[in-house]
């Protein structure tokens, strides 16, 4: 369900998983001083072992007071959640403040990912998260300088609203910095063979080098005897640039079938150097 007020909004996080501390306790010991674990009550499941120093925030107290923080800047969102394991994400995407680039013919909707687990897999995180309008491509990018992240135990759930405030004004101030990374990206040109050895680097798995090559008409394959990975460049294309090979991988990233919430967020991890560095800093 996309979510357009904070009533929505509270509606839909009342679902998601809530969590516990409990004591740590062995067997023929018993209660382990300074430690605690943390329990998914919803799953009725132990999901991880903190310090007792850890602050456990909620998925709904996380989300609530992010949307609260909208309504206080007045800014207008559509807002959607996943879930996963002991994780939650939710994916907002802000009304009327689409960037608009003439010079590049492109045109992005701007908005934000939150992220917030129960098993230590994430802090409290905040991403700028950018959708391509020609394509439909989602472009997290959580090495952006303005991106924040937050152990629990550093979390205090007092502060948060404030906190979170602050973040989404640094965030939207600074959306024009895409631009010149997409300019910056066009001018990086590489053989094709090369860019396929980036590929590879960035996503050793033989299965997503597969779905993200494919979009650039190439081809992957294992050579059964020796067991290296082979490339057939079907395009006919010499070179390729960053900006091309990081379309060809949030292409498949967002509209892969079997692209788990999990797997989408360490892809666009892997492969948002495609943005950032050039390509002869990436080592093969």
């Amino acid at each position: 369900m996309i979510c357009e007020n904070i009533e929505q909004v509270e509606t839909e996080t009342s679902r998601l998983d809530i969590a516990s501390m409990k004591s740590f306790i062995i067997d023929d010991i018993g209660c382990i001083d300074n430690y605690k674990a943390i329990y998914n009550n919803t799953q009725e499941k132990y999901c991880c072992i903190v310090s007792e120093r850890y602050n456990l925030v909620q998925h709904k107290e996380f989300f609530d007071s992010f949307v609260r923080a909208l309504d206080k800047l007045n800014i207008g969102y559509e807002i959607s959640f996943m879930t996963k394991g002991n994780s939650a994400i939710a994916d907002i995407m802000f009304k009327d403040r689409n960037l608009k680039f003439e010079k590049l013919d492109e045109e992005f909707m701007t908005g934000i990912r939150l992220m917030n687990s129960f098993d230590r897999r994430s802090g409290i995180t905040i991403a700028p998260r950018f959708t391509r309008l020609a394509c439909s491509n989602g472009m997290l990018l959580s090495r952006f300088e303005k991106s924040f992240s937050v152990i629990h135990s550093s979390a205090d759930a007092k502060t948060m609203e404030s906190l979170i405030e602050k973040r989404i004004t640094q965030i939207i101030n600074h959306d024009i910095d895409l631009e010149k990374w997409i300019n910056e990206s066009l001018l990086d040109n590489i053989e094709w063979n090369n860019a396929c050895k980036v590929i590879n680097k960035l996503v050793p798995k033989i299965t997503h080098q597969k779905g993200i090559l494919k979009n650039l008409n190439i081809e992957v394959s294992r050579d059964k005897k020796t067991k290296q990975i082979e490339y057939d460049n079907k395009s006919g294309v010499v070179e390729f640039n960053r900006w091309q090979l990081y379309n060809a991988a949030t292409s498949y990233i967002t509209h892969g079938d079997t692209i788990t919430p999990l797997m989408e967020e360490l892809l666009h991890n892997n492969t948002q150097k495609l943005l950032f560095e050039k390509l002869q800093t990436i080592k093969v």
